[in-house]
């Protein structure tokens, strides 16, 4: 886990963020580009989760042979969970089904996540399912397409997580975006 300066967050200065991250992990001159970021934000918490998925280019030296250069310190079980969380958000993402998918112990996968995430896997899937639905309450869908469309199966479990994520009911939320 990695702190970032809250300007940098703010200005959604990724480029910036992963540069001082190269930095921070002695290698500066390597060329990166930004795959995909998500943004968390939550009530009960006192600070933002940021997630970039970066593709680091190798570094170029004449006088050593060029070897790969690890994006992210993830084990690689770990990074193809979340690729196929953040892909398949609508289908049953519970533990149990992960398990299966992936032929990996459940509490291993859970111990994963806290270790390398700092939340559960749990939380993870809620807040990409509200980031999921917050765009398409921006794009102008119903809460209750929003609700289907990200994953949840029921519209008062969905409220409920919304509120508690966002401090807003899903409707409040759409209406505030086309406001703007």
């Amino acid at each position: 886990m990695w702190s970032v300066v809250e300007e940098d967050f703010k200005r959604k200065d990724y480029q910036r963020i992963v540069g001082n991250w190269l930095e921070k992990e002695e290698r500066a001159g390597v060329g990166f580009e930004i795959s995909s970021a998500y943004e968390f934000h939550a009530k009960d918490e006192d600070c933002k989760w940021l997630v970039i998925h970066v593709n680091l280019n190798q570094e170029r030296s004449e006088k050593k042979k060029c070897e790969p250069v690890e994006a992210v310190k993830f084990p690689a079980i770990l990074t193809r969970v979340l690729t196929y969380i953040d892909i398949n958000l609508q289908d049953d993402l519970s533990l149990a089904s992960l398990e299966k998918r992936f032929f990996i112990n459940r509490s291993y996968l859970s111990r994963l996540c806290r270790r390398y995430l700092g939340i559960s896997l749990h939380r993870y899937i809620i807040l990409r399912r509200i980031t999921k639905a917050k765009e398409l309450l921006k794009a102008g869908k119903s809460a209750m397409e929003a609700c289907k469309d990200s994953g949840f199966n029921d519209y008062s479990n969905f409220r409920k997580m919304f509120k508690k994520v966002t401090n807003l009911s899903p409707s409040a939320y759409a209406k505030r975006q086309h406001r703007k």
